[in-house]
């Protein structure tokens, strides 16, 4: 009985380690730049995050830069190899 118990425990351990997913939205709506993520770390949302923000008057480069802070700020470094290597591209 004491195995099987420790079996259970065990397979369930495990399967919470790899219950880990991040998903990353950034689209534009007319003006407006949207940004969106979700952590999810051993069954549990760790980032919530969905934001909007106008983006008529910013460059390609200047909104590819918020994207990355915002990931910066929320513990999201999807990719980082390097430094200053920018992490997410805005497509048209």
């Amino acid at each position: 009985m004491k195995y099987i118990l420790s079996l259970i425990i065990a397979v369930l351990m495990v399967s919470c380690i790899h219950n880990n997913d991040t998903k990353i939205s950034v689209s534009r709506h007319g003006d407006q730049l949207i940004v969106k993520a979700e952590r999810w770390e051993n069954g549990f949302k760790k980032v919530d995050y969905e934001q909007s923000f106008p983006a008529e008057r910013l460059t390609k480069e200047q909104q590819n830069a918020l994207v990355n802070h915002i990931l910066d700020s929320l513990h999201l470094r999807p990719g980082l190899k390097e430094e200053g290597e920018t992490r997410v591209h805005i497509k048209d």
